[in-house]
């Protein structure tokens, strides 16, 4: 493995020891999926090794706060975690914590907590999963400092887009609406770094 270039997926890949974990961490190439389920601490130790650009890991339906710890320790960029379906907030704390482009498009729903660690990342935050938010989660979500993309909410209410107007980070991308009022559009453009879909945006963006 550490001879090949390119691009290695071994999707029917379930489980791996620390050892082997070690040597795929070897592969010399750029992208690197693996069909893993469940993995402990040092197995996801020696995977955050991995030199590569893009380390995915969509088989993983949950993991626990050490597991997390070590995976944000990767130095590529994307990390995709799009099998997680839920996450607490210590999972979310040292998520959080990843430098680069990480996916969690699985979540479809965070409570406030989670999205108050979560808003903690200064990376590219993936979370098109959701497709729904409150008020209390937009209030948190709005305090990232980082580029957060949230192209699963098709429609916010005025309370949530007044939450996201406050926005402090670089980016948000709120290109998947399709169904929002007047007023709603009015207030999400008040905040120059939130990008909107095409039909909402003025000719000059």
């Amino acid at each position: 493995l550490a001879k090949f270039e390119g691009y290695l997926s071994l999707a029917g890949l379930t489980s791996i020891d620390k050892g082997v974990a070690q040597e795929l961490a070897k592969f010399n190439g750029s992208y690197l999926a693996l069909g893993l389920t469940s993995i402990d601490k040092d197995v996801a130790q020696e995977l955050a090794k991995f030199k590569g650009r893009y380390l995915v890991l969509d088989g993983l339906n949950s993991i626990d706060k050490d597991v997390a710890r070590e995976l944000a320790k990767y130095k590529g960029s994307p990390l995709f975690l799009d099998g997680l379906t839920s996450i607490d907030k210590d999972v979310a704390q040292e998520l959080a914590k990843f430098e680069g482009y990480l996916s969690l498009a699985g979540l479809t729903s965070i409570d406030k907590d989670v999205a108050q660690e979560l808003a903690k990342s200064e990376g590219y935050l993936h979370l098109y999963g959701l497709t729904s938010i409150d008020k209390d989660v937009a209030q948190e979500l709005a305090k990232s400092e980082g580029y957060l993309y949230l192209y699963g909410l098709t429609s916010i209410d005025k309370d949530v887009a007044q939450e996201l107007a406050k926005f402090n980070g670089s980016y948000l991308a709120l290109k998947g609406l399709t169904s929002i009022d007047k007023d709603v559009v009015e207030i999400l453009k008040s905040n120059p770094n939130i990008k909107l879909p095409n039909e909402y945006r003025d000719k000059k963006d």
